[in-house]
């Protein structure tokens, strides 16, 4: 019997996903998606993953966590061509008894509890990760303020300076 949840996202930006895995502390694996594939060609693309069970998905990111590199896995994203969306993929009892479950707190609540609070963390990060995508420190001034479970981001573009004239 499989211990993974399906649990639908409104995770849709591939690099934003990966960069917010990045962020919370995960090592990501990823297979580039191009819009004019096919939905054989994203199926071909699919990389088969375990869990501690030994129970197999099949996903397109996987994310593993930096401290349990030679475990298994229980979290990884299905690309859903038709929605546009990808599946999370997660086992919430290696989520709760993981190093992630218990730097994030995870480790009391219950599996639906987990699903719904990794997900909109999941939201949070991916989001704040494809703001800072559109928006390159190099044109753009960013301050973020975390309060709780929100982010606050403030954009301001950089003020380029120009020179009227020199001095001589």
């Amino acid at each position: 019997m499989s211990h993974f949840s399906d649990i639908r996202t409104q995770l849709n930006h591939p690099q934003a996903l990966v960069k917010g895995l990045q962020a919370m502390g995960f090592d990501v694996q990823a297979v580039t998606l191009t819009p004019e594939m096919s939905i054989k060609d994203i199926q071909a693309a699919e990389i088969v993953y375990h869990n501690s069970y030994g129970d197999s998905r099949r996903a397109h990111v996987i994310a593993r966590q930096r401290q349990l590199m030679n475990n298994r896995t229980a979290i990884g994203f299905l690309w859903d061509a038709v929605a546009n969306l990808y599946t999370l993929q997660c086992d919430p009892y290696e989520i709760r008894h993981s190093q992630f479950g218990r730097e994030f707190d995870y480790t009391q609540l219950q599996d639906a509890a987990i699903k719904i609070l990794l997900n909109q963390q999941l939201q949070m990060e991916h989001d704040r990760a494809a703001v800072l995508l559109k928006f390159p420190a190099n044109q753009y001034t960013i301050t973020e303020q975390r309060i709780e479970n929100k982010i606050t981001l403030t954009i301001k573009p950089k003020q380029q300076l120009q020179t009227i004239g020199s001095a001589i």
